[in-house]
């Protein structure tokens, strides 16, 4: 982990965001649902808002290096556990779950069941697991479905799953994976259904900063959240999910 964590600082750039009332980071994946509840609670609030979308380890990286936001939303449980541990994160609470998904071009798709992407010559994209939530979720699943990653032909590793998903879109790959979310509403992509029993859901956590420089915004928004964006994911696509912190 430590490693890893050294790569990323080697490559993260630097954010200039703290000219507003607060700032936010985000993965990336989330800023469909995100930024429409940010705008209103900025109109509400009579805030600036600035947030930083990014892979979700990249982010986890920058405020283990002395970046201070004071909100973090992430797109994975492991990063608020490793925060929290690391005294980095004071509390965090669950808003909604997300799931990988194989997907492929839907006109023309290269395979069209889960375990061809064993096959030679198929070109596999999947996140990388240090950079972006759904990388390590995609281990999960395929160790779930009895696929060795060494197996695949994995010829790109994204920082985020906007880049995923626009890898497959664009045919510089020919399946890759993505949260379950977003292939359900990209009309050019066809979801490959996983072996039954293979599924992995990971939390969405909405984090608390322990050196929040705004700490009273910060609770506002973070109790804006806690209200209102369960049901905007859950109308998005997410999974409800009801698990606490411990």
């Amino acid at each position: 982990m430590k490693l890893a964590l050294l790569i990323l600082i080697c490559t993260l750039p630097p954010c200039h965001c703290r000219g507003a009332d607060l700032l936010v980071f985000a993965g990336a994946g989330l800023r469909p649902v995100l930024d429409s509840l940010i705008a209103a609670f900025e109109t509400q609030a009579a805030v600036n808002v600035a947030v930083d979308y990014d892979g979700t380890g990249r982010l986890a990286a920058k405020i283990r290096t002395g970046h201070r936001p004071d909100v973090l939303v992430a797109a994975s449980r492991k990063w608020a556990d490793i925060l929290a541990a690391a005294g980095d994160v004071s509390e965090w609470a669950p808003l909604a779950g997300h799931s990988p998904a194989l997907v492929a071009s839907a006109a023309h798709p290269a395979i069209h069941d889960f375990h061809e992407i064993t096959n030679a010559g198929i070109r596999v994209a999947i996140g990388d697991p240090a950079a972006c939530a759904v990388g390590r979720s995609t281990t999960q699943m395929l160790a779930r479905a009895g696929i060795a990653l060494a197996t695949l032909n994995v010829s790109a590793r994204a920082l985020t799953v906007v880049q995923l998903q626009h890898w497959v879109e664009s045919g510089n790959v020919d399946a890759g994976f993505i949260w379950d979310c977003d292939a359900a509403r990209a009309p050019g992509l066809a979801r490959i259904a996983a072996p039954p029993g293979s599924d992995v859901v990971d939390v969405i956590c909405l984090c608390r900063l322990s050196r929040a420089p705004e700490p009273e915004i910060a609770d506002s928004f973070i109790a804006y959240l806690r209200a209102k964006a369960p049901a905007a994911f859950h109308d998005y696509g997410y999974h409800n999910v009801t698990t606490e912190e411990p």
